[in-house]
C-alpha cells in the first residue's frame, strides 16, 4: 500500500507499479531525487539519512542508479515534452539494453511516434491521442510496424509512470501488442525450398569468399546474422560442430557484434554434415581472419564496426548469384535456412529436434517447417497406394 507524504514530512514513499517502494525527495538544489527499494523500511531509512545529511550540511547529490533516467526538476516537470523524455529514456537505457535493442527503440520512436506526438507535453498526451496515433500508423504501415512501435511507446510511458512523472500511462490500446502474422504458410512451403542441385548451383555462383555462407545456411539452418557473427573458435571441424553464440546485428555506424541472441534456445550447437568439413577447411585457410577470434566471414578491408559483412549487402549478393544460377531472383538467405529446416522435417525429425536445429523456442514457429510439398504428398500417396497394388482394381 502506498504511504505517500504526510504534511510536514520529508519526502515520500510510494508503491511503484513494479511492486517496489519508491522513495523521493527534493534536495537543496531544487532537484528531485528518487530510489526504489524492495522493502518499505529500506526506503524510509534512505529518506531519513538524506534528511539528516541536509540538516548537518553533509548532503551531496546521491549517485543515480545505473540505467535510471535523470529526473527533471519540479519546474521542468511541467514543461517536459514527450521528445525530451524520450531522449532521457533512451540515453539511460543504453547502459542496460543490447546495441540492437537500443537502435530499434530509437528508430521506432523517431520514425513512427515522435513526428506525431513528440512536441506534446508528456502529461497532456491522452488515451484518445494514443488510440488515434496507433490507428493511423496501422493503416499506413501495417500490423508489424505498428505493433513494435506500440510496444516501444508503451515502455516509454511506463518508465514515466515509474519515475513519478505520470499517474498512469495513456498507452493502453486493446490488442495493440497482438501479433498478426503477415505471411501465410502454403502447401508448397513458405518461401523457396531448393533442391540439393540448386543449393550447389547457388554456392558456385557466389563469390568464392562467400560460397561457404550458402552451405551453412542450407545445410546447418543458421540465420544470416548468426553466420556473419561466426568466429574461428565457433567451428570445431574435428567434432563437426558449429557453436552459435552470437550474431552480427545492424546498428548505427556499421555492424556491431553482440553475444545476446534473441532467446536461450538460439544459443546452440549445430552438427556439421561431413561433406561440409573440407569446404570449411578450405574457407578458413583462404578467407577467414587469423586467430581464434578471427571472423569467418570478414568484410574485405573492414576494421572495427565495419569488420562484419552487412546483411543487406549479403542479400543483394545472394539475389545476384541466384539469377546467375538460374534460380528465382527473390531468393534470400532465409530461403537457405528454410530449405535446411524443411529437409530436416522431411527426414523425419521430431518437433523438438527441429527446434534444436533451428534455435526456436516457440513450437508454433517450428511447426511451420513440418508442412508438406505437393511432390512429397504425391510420393506419400503413391507409397500408400503400392500397399493396395496386389488387390487389383479398387473400383
Amino acid at each position: 500500500m502506498a504511504r505517500g507524504r504526510k504534511p510536514g514530512q520529508f519526502g515520500s514513499v510510494n508503491l511503484a507499479p513494479s511492486g517496489r517502494h519508491r522513495a523521493r525527495y527534493v534536495g537543496p538544489d531544487d532537484q528531485r531525487y528518487s530510489r526504489t527499494f524492495s522493502e518499505y523500511d529500506a526506503a524510509a531509512a534512505w529518506l531519513a539519512q538524506a534528511q539528516a545529511d541536509i540538516a548537518y550540511g553533509k548532503w551531496s547529490p546521491p549517485t543515480r542508479r545505473r540505467g535510471a533516467p535523470a529526473e527533471p526538476s519540479m519546474g521542468d516537470r511541467e514543461r517536459l515534452t514527450v521528445a525530451e523524455w524520450s531522449a532521457r529514456w533512451l540515453e539511460a537505457g543504453s547502459s542496460r539494453w543490447s546495441a540492437r535493442t537500443a537502435s530499434d527503440y530509437e528508430s521506432r520512436l523517431r520514425l513512427h511516434f515522435l513526428p506525431d506526438l513528440g512536441q506534446r507535453r508528456l502529461g497532456e498526451v491522452s488515451r484518445t491521442d494514443i488510440d488515434a496515433w496507433f490507428s493511423r500508423l496501422k493503416r499506413r504501415r501495417g500490423p508489424g510496424v505498428s505493433r513494435t512501435a506500440y510496444m516501444t511507446t508503451r515502455a516509454l510511458f511506463a518508465s514515466a509512470v515509474e519515475e513519478g512523472l505520470l499517474a498512469e500511462s495513456p498507452v493502453r490500446v486493446k490488442g495493440g501488442d497482438r501479433h498478426e502474422p503477415v505471411r501465410r504458410a502454403k502447401i508448397d512451403g513458405d518461401g523457396h525450398i531448393l533442391t540439393p542441385a540448386q543449393v550447389r548451383a547457388q554456392a558456385q555462383a557466389m563469390p568464392e569468399r562467400l560460397a561457404a555462407l550458402v552451405w551453412l545456411g542450407a545445410r546447418c539452418g543458421l540465420r544470416l546474422g548468426e553466420i556473419l557473427g561466426l568466429r574461428r573458435c565457433d567451428l570445431d571441424l574435428d567434432r563437426r560442430t558449429v557453436s552459435v553464440r552470437r550474431q552480427a546485428v545492424t546498428c548505427k555506424g556499421g555492424m556491431k557484434e553482440t553475444a545476446r541472441l534473441k532467446t536461450q534456445a538460439s544459443r546452440r550447437v549445430v552438427a556439421l554434415p561431413a561433406s561440409l568439413v573440407p569446404i570449411l577447411e578450405s574457407h578458413l585457410k583462404t578467407h577467414a581472419r587469423a586467430g581464434k577470434r578471427g571472423l569467418v566471414f570478414p568484410r574485405p578491408g573492414g576494421r572495427g564496426k565495419k569488420s562484419h559483412e552487412h546483411p543487406n549487402s549479403m542479400r543483394r549478393v545472394v539475389s545476384q548469384a541466384a539469377v546467375e544460377a538460374g534460380l528465382p531472383e527473390d531468393l534470400t538467405p532465409h530461403d537457405l535456412r528454410h530449405t535446411c529446416l524443411t529437409e530436416v522435417a522431411r527426414a523425419g525429425a521430431t518437433l523438438a529436434e527441429i527446434m534444436a536445429v533451428a534455435g526456436h523456442s516457440d513450437p508454433q514457429v517450428a511447426m511451420t517447417y513440418q508442412h508438406a510439398t505437393r511432390d512429397r504428398l504425391s510420393a506419400l500417396a503413391d507409397a500408400v497406394d503400392s500397399l493396395y497394388s496386389g488387390l487389383g482394381s479398387v473400383a
